[in-house]
């Protein structure tokens, strides 16, 4: 490719055809304020970028029906040791299916409003939750409507193969481009760059 811009015209091009649900989604979300978000509503958010931390997307897609069941829909009222265990039947990770119970009793603790106040204000304060660490931060912002670029391998390869500072630097450029928004870019990016192996 000679530049960033063709690149991420073929990557749009790819995902528009075999993703369409799924750009859309991401084109179309909105800035949200966090009082528009049920308990439920975030819980489902964290535990998707929990378990798709370090594991293929396809395979979470695949039994996130089932966790979802397992995790009676993301109730945090209705999650406990049992719900882990369930959990842990369909994708045998402690670690992933307990950061899901610790969250719950997180919001329980205090309600949702204080919950918010105290770990949902920007990506930084999202660090300090259970298995959200420096990359899946940006990924959590990002999904709940904040525009934001996550520092993934694949984004952060392809940044370096177009010669670019580093990946927030080119996001920005081929926002200013394209008009389309920084989360939708890093989505689209990602989504290409992981199926195809195609990093330029």
């Amino acid at each position: 490719m000679n530049n960033v811009y063709e690149y991420y015209q073929k990557a749009s091009e790819y995902v528009r055809k075999n993703y369409l649900g799924e750009f859309e989604y991401f084109r179309d979300l909105k800035i949200k304020n966090l009082e528009q978000f049920s308990e439920k509503e975030f819980l489902g958010e964290f535990a998707w970028v929990v378990f798709t931390s370090g594991f293929k997307v396809a395979r979470v897609e695949s039994k996130w029906e089932e966790l979802e069941k397992a995790f009676n829909g993301f109730d945090p009222n209705k999650i406990n040791e049992k719900s882990v265990r369930s959990a842990m039947q369909i994708i045998n990770h402690e670690g992933k299916c307990m950061a899901v119970l610790k969250c719950a009793k997180l919001i329980n603790k205090n309600g949702f409003k204080e919950f918010k106040k105290k770990h949902l204000t920007n990506e930084d304060s999202m660090e300090k939750l259970p298995f959200i660490g420096p990359v899946t931060k940006y990924l959590l912002a990002r999904n709940l409507g904040m525009d934001k670029v996550k520092p993934d391998r694949w984004i952060v390869r392809i940044s370096r193969n177009f010669k670019f500072h580093d990946h927030e630097e080119m996001c920005k450029k081929i926002s200013e481009k394209t008009g389309d928004k920084i989360g939708l870019i890093d989505y689209v990016l990602w989504r290409y760059a992981s199926d195809t192996k195609k990093t330029e």
